[in-house]
């Protein structure tokens, strides 16, 4: 489920003032195939275009939620949930990444946040703003069929900062089934 998802470019950071700011955004996943045309690539044509909510809480509690599939992470604790099976699987805690020491490729600018530019992998790049803890855009490309690439970006928008959203959407769903490592 973690890779469909392709949500870790939501991750918070580490700074200790950044991970308490409430946060509530749209998140938009832009699946994209870049075509050749002789030894340039020419064309860049949407596949997909996904859109969902996130959710962080003045504990760190955070809700990346699409229509059918979600990640839950709460202090200690992750989870990802598809709606569409009812299933809820617990998987580990992905660390808190800081990204402070690392050198910006540049500065920019995402849903109104300053945010830095850097290289995270070779084919992934992101803009992070340390000052609010979060992720604001990644790209990232993958061979794709017939010497294509797919380029995926997923950015944040309408990001209300200090806007500490409901805290029941910090549970899990009843009734969902649970493989054997999970606990509520």
């Amino acid at each position: 489920m973690s890779s469909k998802l392709c949500l870790i470019s939501l991750l918070l950071m580490s700074a200790a003032a950044a991970e308490k700011v409430p946060v509530i955004a749209k998140i938009t996943k832009t699946n994209q195939v870049v075509t050749r045309a002789g030894s340039q690539y020419a064309q860049v044509v949407p596949v997909s275009i996904r859109e969902g909510m996130l959710y962080r809480a003045t504990d760190g509690s955070t809700l990346r939620k699409f229509e059918d599939r979600a990640q839950l992470t709460r202090p200690g604790k992750s989870y990802e949930i598809d709606y569409r099976s009812q299933m809820i699987l617990e998987v580990p805690a992905q660390g808190v990444e800081d990204y402070k020491g690392v050198n910006p490729l540049r500065e920019s600018t995402v849903a109104a946040i300053r945010c830095k530019v850097i290289q995270i992998a070779t084919d992934t790049e992101a803009c992070v703003s340390v000052e609010y803890g979060l992720m604001l855009r990644q790209e990232k490309s993958y061979p794709g069929d017939y010497g294509t690439i797919l380029h995926v970006v997923t950015e944040l928008s309408e990001v209300k900062l200090h806007s500490e959203p409901d805290s029941n959407l910090f549970t899990l769903p009843e009734g969902f089934r649970r493989p054997i490592n999970t606990e509520p």
